[in-house]
């Protein structure tokens, strides 16, 4: 007896990921011309290490474009549109492969059919962090503040008192660029939170 094989649908996959607050990218092919293995609506989750996790684009060299746009989109945080053209193609157009032009990527398309496939990427990340230093007043307004607004809070650190000496860059080690930090100690512990933040991974 054999088990039916269970595929999970990419934006089921997608809704998956974001719940488990883990960076993905959601692939899109918008345009197809030519003869070609995608069709226009086709979508694929792409992984942060390459992986497709859910979903079908067409061949292989649809696929390797679009892992290294998802690379790329995860990387900076902003959506790539992928134009996928076979040489001569580029040639024509005076483009080389991997070069970026009027907010395309361009890649060349080596699959036999030499169709042309336009396919649009985005980044799917964790919504950002906010983590203030410090229980006072300012802090407790700031976190009622981020709640009302469901900010993702990754964590409160005591400020009041006696905090001198307390670890502030073990509270700020899961920081990313896309992450807030707010110093509100007032007056415990200020020099060492501060310098903890600063020397976070924290883009603001």
């Amino acid at each position: 007896m054999t088990m039916p094989v269970t595929v999970e649908p990419p934006l089921t996959a997608s809704l998956r990921l974001q719940r488990d607050d883990t960076p993905h990218a959601m692939a899109l092919v918008t345009r197809v011309q030519g003869a070609t293995a995608a069709h226009p609506g086709a979508r694929a989750v792409i992984g942060a290490d390459g992986t497709v996790i859910s979903g079908c684009l067409g061949g292989g060299c649809v696929t390797g474009a679009v892992r290294r746009a998802a690379a790329e989109a995860l990387r900076s945080g902003r959506p790539v549109m992928v134009a996928l053209r076979p040489a001569a193609a580029l040639d024509a157009a005076g483009v080389t492969a991997g070069e970026t032009r009027d907010g395309w990527l361009f890649a060349r398309n080596g699959c036999p059919s030499e169709g042309h496939v336009d396919v649009f990427v985005e980044p799917v990340l964790p919504e950002p962090a906010l983590v203030v230093l410090g229980d006072g007043p300012v802090a407790g307004a700031l976190m009622r503040l981020a709640t009302a607004m469901d900010a993702r809070i990754a964590q409160t650190a005591p400020g009041q008192p006696g905090c001198d000496g307390f670890d502030w860059t073990s509270a700020l080690r899961s920081m990313t660029r896309r992450d807030a930090v707010v110093v509100a100690t007032q007056g415990s512990g200020d020099r060492d939170a501060l310098r903890a933040a600063l020397e976070s991974q924290a883009g603001y």
